[in-house]
């Protein structure tokens, strides 16, 4: 199942709703995407693009056949993270070189293979 975005007003306390697939998600401004409990899972052609100042953590991202672009200056932390069947990394160096992600453990389930996994390095 897909991120879910958080939910307010008179559907608050409901887990949330499914984002549609192939969406495309511009984070900015030192904005952050995080989860605390159970896995946020990208799947379906998601997009993410990661401006300076932004990112990523939690406490496990699951994703399926997405994409995650990095600016320098974002940050990637999340605790867990899963790939299934095609992920793709974009890095976008700027004039001074790339700051570090750093995520935690990569976890293996049973359809992950780092052959499907892209590095796009601009």
């Amino acid at each position: 199942r897909p991120l879910k975005e958080p939910v307010t007003g008179p559907e608050a306390g409901k887990k949330g709703v499914d984002l549609p697939a192939s969406i495309v998600v511009n984070v900015s401004g030192n904005s952050q995407i995080t989860n605390t409990a159970a896995a946020a899972r990208l799947y379906d052609g998601m997009t993410f693009n990661f401006s300076p100042g932004s990112g990523m953590s939690g406490a496990y991202i699951d994703l399926q056949n997405g994409t995650l672009n990095f600016e320098d200056g974002a940050t990637f932390t999340p605790s867990n993270i899963q790939h299934r069947l095609t992920t793709t990394y974009g890095i976008t160096f700027s004039s001074t070189g790339f700051t570090t992600l750093t995520p935690g453990t990569l976890r293996r389930g049973t359809d992950e293979n780092w052959g499907d996994v892209t590095f796009v390095i601009v």
